[in-house]
């Protein structure tokens, strides 16, 4: 068999089985009611996953002599894929706004702590704090990559390219079960959303960077949360 072609069966079963099997074991150990859990070796764990994939399947391009813009990564970025960047700067004013601007009920902060407490990867401590954007931008850079790039090039000859882009929804959505059902789900509809966009402009660049803001707006908007004080809280309109 060819090297990269042993890769490639590799990364597929990573995917579909070794992943969602790890995340699913994951979910169960952190969601354990009473249990206080660090989060530093687990982001050391998908820091090192995520270096490990990605050289995987790049190597698995260059031993191949694939294209690399069947990968997503094309190089000059064409027209679709400058147009992604667009959304990119939309996005990074909505999260600026967000984190900046935006006034929070003390009803609303509390709900808001309670939707990414059900994440069960945004940090809480000083040490998870300083870790979380290289753990967002490995993680970003290997997810796209793995869901976006490999798998659509991977299923889009069986599947068609609409085929595929549902299929690798599906795995991503898989690779979040350690946030539960809902989290699949929610998580699923948006690799849907990222496959739309690839499928539409054949690059990643741009999905890699609105992977890494959500991301890091994530880790910024838990610690706002964390260290939410008098600022933060508006007087509702009125009572409900």
């Amino acid at each position: 068999m060819n090297p990269s072609s042993a890769v490639d069966l590799f990364l597929l079963l990573l995917a579909v089985l070794v992943i969602p099997g790890l995340s699913y074991s994951t979910g169960r150990a952190y969601g354990r009611s009473g249990v206080e859990r660090s989060l530093v070796g687990r982001y050391w764990f998908i820091i090192g996953r995520g270096i490990v994939i990605s050289l995987l399947i790049v190597g698995a391009w260059r031993w191949d002599n694939r294209p690399y813009a069947a990968l997503g990564l094309d190089f000059p970025i064409g027209f679709r894929g400058c147009l992604g960047f667009v959304f990119d700067a939309v996005l990074c004013c909505c999260y600026a706004y967000a984190l900046l601007l935006r006034r929070l009920s003390a009803e609303r902060m509390a709900v808001a702590r309670q939707r990414l407490g059900a994440y069960r990867i945004l940090p809480q401590t000083e040490t998870e704090f300083a870790l979380f954007p290289l753990v967002g931008i490995v993680g970003s850079i290997f997810e796209e990559l793995l869901y976006r790039g490999f798998l659509i090039w991977f299923f889009a000859p069986f599947a068609g390219i609409w085929g595929a882009a549902i299929l690798s929804a599906g795995f991503f959505g898989l690779g979040h079960t350690y946030q539960g059902l809902f989290g699949v789900m929610r998580t699923g509809v948006i690799g849907f959303a990222f496959a739309i966009g690839y499928v539409l402009t054949h690059s990643l660049w741009w999905l890699i960077l609105a992977h890494i803001m959500i991301s890091i707006f994530g880790g910024l908007y838990a610690r706002r949360l964390r260290d939410g004080s008098a600022r933060d809280i508006s007087v509702p309109l009125a009572p409900r």
